[in-house]
């Protein structure tokens, strides 16, 4: 469902456990990212756009 995660090193302000959330808060943004540009295409424009033609388009 969401895309692959990156990993994190824990270091001496970042606990594993925080590395791990912040890998997971990220992935979420990354899948909703083209969620939210379809979204705010559709209410500027009326036109419905798919998630993977605007991913296309912007890479």
């Amino acid at each position: 469902m969401y895309p692959k995660q990156k990993t994190y090193r824990a270091d001496a302000f970042w606990s594993e456990g925080d590395c791990k959330v912040l890998a997971v808060i990220e992935a979420k943004d990354e899948a909703l990212r083209y969620k939210r540009m379809q979204a705010e295409f559709f209410n500027a424009t009326g036109r419905m756009i798919s998630c993977e033609i605007i991913k296309y388009k912007m890479s």
